[in-house]
């Protein structure tokens, strides 16, 4: 599956420059973005359009014709993708966001074949999106994480890949169980032939990918220990997408404003 047309596509295209860093040695590899001189502006529209894209499946979910007052429902769906806890801080926004930054890169990578839809609001306690890649001739499955936040990203990297160990020793197969289940169906939906059974076992994955999303800067790979974190099929089973913005804070807060104008009353 290719994104619909939509303009997230050429904003985020040309707003972001992506440097792909194979790590030989350490058998993964980093690919980095970074905002383009005086390409704000599309970067941030191309976020709210597809934030506004991804949680239209909530909203519609949410909106039940019988339930639907005025829209009343609709309307509430999108003040709580909006809302600031006392810190001021989005806290359901700046998730998705990574979300959406770890299914783009998932759909604009060329041996990605098919990016399944991450579901906001979904409670799936280890992974955020699943895609069918394309490695040595085979189709195999790879897990998605994705941390957004204002710190540093190392810490939520070593968050990530203790999920993933949890997640291969067996302790989330009913969620992962749940994911594949869901995904199988995203694949017939679109065409394509269903995936071997063993290819979606947890116990079976090879392949892991996390996006970092963080505004403070890394003096290293954050995830330079990934090999010793996690067993997987060398070299290409591990991926990092990292994008480090010392503005996140004000590019959320800013997606929010452009959302808000657009959506709400």
């Amino acid at each position: 599956m290719r994104f619909p047309t939509g303009p997230w596509v050429l904003n985020l295209e040309f707003a972001l420059a992506r440097t792909t860093r194979p790590a030989v040695l350490n058998e993964h590899s980093t690919t980095s973005f970074v905002v383009r001189d005086g390409r704000h502006e599309e970067f941030v529209q191309g976020l709210a359009d597809l934030v506004m894209f991804l949680w239209q499946g909530v909203v519609d979910l949410s909106s039940v014709p019988s339930w639907d007052a005025e829209e009343a429902v609709r309307m509430s769906s999108w003040r709580r993708l909006l809302f600031i806890d006392g810190a001021g801080d989005y806290v359901a926004l700046k998730p998705v966001i990574g979300e959406a930054l770890a299914w783009w890169h998932e759909e604009t990578t060329p041996e990605v074949a098919f990016a399944g839809r991450p579901a906001p609001e979904v409670n799936q306690p280890v992974i955020d999106s699943v895609s069918l890649l394309l490695c040595e001739a085979n189709h195999v499955i790879r897990a998605v994480q994705a941390k957004a936040g204002y710190g540093r990203s190392r810490p939520r990297f070593r968050e990530a890949t203790l999920k993933y160990r949890r997640l291969a020793a067996g302790d989330f197969d009913s969620s992962w169980n749940d994911r594949m289940y869901a995904f199988r169906l995203e694949l017939q939906a679109s065409g394509w032939a269903d995936i071997p059974t063993a290819a979606s076992l947890a116990s079976s994955l090879q392949h892991f990918g996390v996006l970092l999303a963080s505004a403070r800067v890394s003096a290293s790979d954050p995830a330079h220990d990934f090999p010793t974190e996690i067993d997987a099929h060398p070299p290409d089973g591990r991926a990092v997408m990292l994008l480090e913005n010392e503005g996140l804070r004000a590019t959320v807060e800013q997606v929010a404003e452009r959302i808000r104008n657009a959506k709400l009353p």
